[in-house]
């Protein structure tokens, strides 16, 4: 076999080919002329053919691809001039030296690390190539993607090359687990799709030859394969997913190869335990990102592209996990159709003309009503929604024109970008931010400010939901303990779950939620309070947050409900403790937080503070906007009941509050409140079964069971009189195993039930 000067299209091998033959299988038929020359002998000349099939391949699946190139140019002629911009990221475009610096951080930003190795920033090279056939761009690319091959550095420089360890380090953090840094098979898995993309664009041209075409195909087949095969991140779901995608992908983009089989193989298996393990049957996620679950649906699309010859039935299962997926983020949109700014999501990232071909592909009417504005598809059938498995919750009064919208999340311990936001809720009303999730920062830390926004982003202070003592909530460290079990297990595999047994119903008047949280407070979960959080939207009058406090000690605490209103009200939130109120924009469109409790309100206002990270709100990467940050406090021992009632206007706001109790054994609490147009609401529960909670059971190292959670949650009786309606809304504790019911002139019916998604 010949080893030197091999003559392969234009150019000559100094290296030989044999690794280049071995991984192709020549028993397959399209191979048939490419076998008869390598068992003459003629090696180079079975290359050569084998080439011609793989140009050509590639050629056909990348010419699929649309090409923008009112977007893809200018950045490709960036790259031209030595400058790389990173999408999505807003740093300005950063200095590609040559060689190039593959381990180079933007601003000690490990994300911009992860995408520059990724390979889709220099996209735009070949695409833009491709649709103007300059060739200067097709030059970039190779030179770039031959630095890679040539400079990347090892995992660790002194070792031996192990197939079964990533050849390819990216970043400047390692670990001992075969992976490289984090994001290891993140990268790779990109990689290989933006590389087979540019090789196919550029299969005609004589910028990439042969020789840099089988380095980038000896790589992925060898070196990417192993990693993604070693390692398949299953405990990320959204990297679980890209890197069964990317085998998918491997396996059918070249079928000549040895392990082209295999990969589609694993690929396809991985792919469906992804959506099994990680999609519940209301289409919500494991990994709590509205961000991540929605680009789980370009996924799928790219998938079933691939298994388009499958059987309908084969299809039919990833088609349907995908439409019950979009009809929960559609459920979730506010009301110019954006995802809210949920754990690592930016309110910036998707748009309502996103879910359009979603909607027609996946066959969900819903979403192509709501992507046209009515002009196609079928409205949904309901307003309010809940979703039962994966816990989230959305009050709306429609879906058209300016509606009033709540979002609650009542979740179990999630996995992937969970932030400590238990109970936490986001408000609109009359299509207006009044109520907002702070937003997720970046992940740089080049600066103190990047650590402390990406730290308070995450923190439960940044979210509407109640610190203990000034501490946050930490399901993260519940999530260490979990992972270092001995019997470990996921926090939560979708297939095997059952319903959350939180309650919900409503009706024309009124709906209602509640959830619990009892993970645990500060950096061990020191604190062990429950906290209990009920909702009731009284749809003429605004939405009661009814917080009780259950710690298992009778010392004293500290409880704040965090408000984190919208930036618009930045300049025009103000304190009034006379009445007990917060209001923000008071001369014109009022809204107005209430805390209706016996104890003169105690607050404090934050906004755009840098001193101890407080007031901003992140709309989209690295970008921050003060905005105002309200903390009402109350002290107690024992169990503490704080109630707050938001508004959004002025026609029915609260003027006057009292409060009584009874006389004889101090067991039972009324309030009293009466709104502006004279009709009174009357709150009253015992205060006898409302104790504090010393099962240690509750409280142990792991998270308790949400069906031991329920058992908590204390009955309250809510009456409204006006001079037209009177009715009393009846919540009993679960224990008492009695239904939430609803009276209205002397008539009691059961609170009907909220549509559940799945």
């Amino acid at each position: 076999m010949a080893t030197t000067g091999v003559s392969i299209g234009k150019e000559t091998f100094r290296n030989p080919i044999e690794p280049y033959l071995e991984m192709l299988d020549f028993r397959q038929n399209d191979l048939a002329e490419a076998r008869e020359a390598f068992y003459a002998g003629d090696h180079n000349i079975a290359l050569v053919i084998a080439e011609r099939l793989i140009r050509s391949r590639l050629k056909m699946l990348a010419m699929k691809k649309p090409v923008d190139i009112g977007k893809e140019k200018p950045d490709a002629d960036n790259l031209c001039k030595g400058f790389v911009r990173v999408q999505n990221m807003n740093y300005p475009p950063q200095p590609l030296s040559d060689p190039i610096d593959w381990n180079y951080w933007a601003n000690e930003d490990g994300t911009w690390n992860e995408h520059f190795g990724n390979m889709y920033p220099f996209d735009c090279l070949h695409r833009t190539y491709s649709a103007t056939g300059e060739k200067k761009y097709a030059d970039a690319w190779c030179r770039i993607v031959n630095d890679f091959l040539t400079g990347a550095p090892y995992l660790n420089p002194a070792a031996d090359y192990l197939p079964a360890r990533p050849m390819y380090l990216m970043g400047k953090l390692t670990c001992n687990n075969g992976e490289g840094r984090h994001w290891m098979s993140l990268s790779v898995a990109g990689r290989i799709m933006h590389w087979l993309e540019g090789c196919g664009r550029l299969a005609d041209s004589d910028a990439l030859t042969s020789k840099l075409l089988w380095r980038i195909l000896k790589s992925i087949y060898t070196d990417h394969y192993c990693i993604l095969v070693n390692n398949s991140r299953k405990n990320t779901p959204n990297q679980y997913s890209e890197t069964s995608l990317a085998l998918t992908i491997l396996g059918m983009a070249v079928p000549w190869f040895y392990q082209a089989s295999a990969a589609f193989t694993i690929g396809y298996q991985r792919f469906r335990d992804a959506i099994e393990s990680n999609t519940f049957t209301d289409g919500t996620d494991i990994e709590q990102s509205p961000n991540y679950n929605f680009g789980a649906l370009k996924k799928t699309e790219e998938f079933l592209e691939i298994i388009q010859e499958s059987s309908d039935g084969e299809k039919i299962f990833f088609k349907i996990a995908a439409r019950n997926r979009l009809n929960y983020l559609l459920q979730l949109c506010t009301p110019d159709l954006h995802l809210p700014d949920l754990a690592k999501s930016h309110a910036s990232e998707c748009k309502r003309d996103s879910f359009l071909p979603y909607g027609k592909m996946f066959d969900l009417p819903q979403a192509v009503w709501m992507a046209t504005g009515g002009k196609e598809g079928t409205p949904p059938s309901h307003t309010s929604a809940v979703m039962p498995y994966g816990g989230y919750s959305v009050l709306r009064s429609g879906f058209t024109g300016c509606p009033d919208i709540l979002f609650f999340k009542s979740s179990r311990i999630g996995a992937g970008h969970m932030h400590e936001d238990e109970l936490g809720i986001i408000l609109h009303g009359r299509g207006r931010r009044l109520l907002v999730d702070s937003g997720n920062y970046t992940y740089a830390a080049s600066s103190k400010t990047d650590i402390e926004m990406n730290a308070y982003s995450h923190a439960t202070r940044s979210h509407n939901t109640v610190l203990v003592d000034g501490l946050g909530q930490k399901r993260q460290a519940l999530l260490n303990v979990l992972r270092e079990s001995d019997t470990h297990h996921p926090p939560m595999t979708a297939k095997d779950a059952s319903k959350l047994p939180y309650r919900h119903g409503g009706n024309d008047t009124l709906e209602y939620l509640e959830g619990v949280y009892a993970d645990g407070y500060g950096e061990n979960r020191e604190l062990r309070t429950c906290h209990v959080r009920q909702i009731v939207w009284l749809k003429q009058y605004g939405w009661l947050v009814i917080d009780t406090m259950i710690p298992n000690d009778n010392t004293p605490h500290t409880y704040q409900q965090l408000w984190q209103l919208a930036p618009e009200f930045a300049e025009v939130t103000k304190l009034q403790p006379e009445k007990n109120r917060i209001v923000a924009n008071e001369s014109g469109n009022p809204f107005t937080i209430t805390a209706w409790q016996p104890e003169p309100m105690t607050a404090e206002f934050f906004c755009g503070d840098d001193n101890v990270m407080r007031g901003w709100y992140s709309s989209d990467y690295g970008i921050r906007t003060p905005k105002p940050d309200v903390w009402l406090s109350n002290t107690g021992t024992g169990c503490v009941c704080m109630i707050a009632l938001l508004q959004d206007g002025a026609e029915r706001i609260v003027e006057t509050m009292s409060f009584e109790c009874d006389a004889k054994n101090n067991t039972e609490e009324i309030r009293h409140l009466q709104f502006a147009d004279g009709a009174r609401l009357i709150f009253s529960r015992s205060k006898s079964i409302i104790q504090p909670n010393t099962n240690t059971d509750l409280f142990s190292q792991e998270s308790p069971a949400p069906s031991e959670l329920i058992n908590m949650i204390p009955s309250f009786s809510l009456k409204f009189e006006s001079a037209q309606d009177t009715w009393q809304l009846h919540v009993p504790t679960v224990l008492d195993k009695q239904l939430i019911s609803f009276t209205c002139a002397q008539n009691s019916v059961t609170l009907s039930t909220l549509y559940e998604l799945g």
